[in-house]
């Protein structure tokens, strides 16, 4: 919780309430992690500068996420702003562009075999294509290499209409 807090820019009220301590302990704990870590706090702190002197934060494949109220003259709205700049830091957002990237990937490959999933869902880094059964299972038989010559493979659970699931 501590790490990954930090990392999106929890504050000491947060922190307190997320592990149930006194805001006070939950201060010292961030203060000792920075301690720490100074590098850390100062990778963040040029990122916030960055994004106060342009109005942005920029990941590393060029993707930017403008934050309006960075420069606000209410402390309250432009530390709101300032909390969202971790979530684009050039250091941790790659991975999001590279789900993005292998949704549009994904998307064209369907379209390319000419799948039409019933319903797709994305949980974190995982997906979920439900198919009828003459497209899953041409989904299933297909066998392709990405561009790292990695197999992507297809795992499949079969239901019965009943809600009950078979492997």
């Amino acid at each position: 919780m501590v790490n990954y807090g930090i990392a999106y820019g929890i504050s000491a009220f947060g922190l307190a309430q997320r592990l149930d301590v006194p805001r006070a302990d939950a201060a010292t704990i961030i203060e000792q992690y920075f301690k720490q870590f100074p590098r850390i706090r100062q990778y963040m702190n040029d990122t916030i500068a960055f994004a106060r002197n342009r109005g942005y934060v920029e990941t590393v494949t060029g993707r930017r996420r403008y934050l309006r109220d960075i420069r606000s003259a209410n402390k309250t709205v432009r530390s709101a702003a300032e909390r969202k700049t971790p979530s684009t830091l050039p250091s941790k957002a790659p991975a999001a562009d590279m789900i993005k990237l292998a949704m549009i990937n994904i998307h064209r490959e369907l379209t390319d075999r000419n799948l039409k999933p019933a319903c797709c869902c994305k949980f974190t880094t995982s997906w979920c294509l439900t198919y009828t059964k003459p497209n899953k299972i041409k989904c299933c038989r297909s066998s392709k290499r990405n561009e790292d010559g990695d197999s992507i493979g297809c795992s499949h659970r079969g239901g019965n209409g009943s809600g009950q699931e078979l492997a």
